[in-house]
């Protein structure tokens, strides 16, 4: 992972509301728009901002059939940011 695209994925994890979404999808396995916008107490344009911000970091992906559009958490991308932040902050063995 580049170094931009974690910043990017870490500022999108830093906001309070934008990690409650996280944890909301993951919780539940995955939601609609609709039920995750029904479990936030902010306003829908907020939630469809902050929504943005976390598929543009690529941490939720969009999943389901044709009659049902599902929001999910990107576990592949969760592990390789936990991975990038680990493998560029360690030090060195001397």
């Amino acid at each position: 992972m580049r170094d931009r695209d974690l910043v990017r994925a870490i500022e999108a994890l830093a906001d309070p509301e934008r990690f409650r979404m996280i944890q909301e999808l993951a919780a539940a396995g995955g939601l609609s728009r609709e039920e995750l916008a029904r479990r936030l107490p902010i306003p829908l344009p907020s939630v469809w901002h902050h929504l943005g911000v976390l598929v543009t970091a690529g941490i939720v992906t969009s999943g389901g059939d044709l009659k049902r559009d599902v929001l999910l958490v990107n576990q592949d991308v969760l592990r390789t940011i936990a991975c990038s932040i680990h493998d560029r902050l360690t030090p060195e063995p001397s």
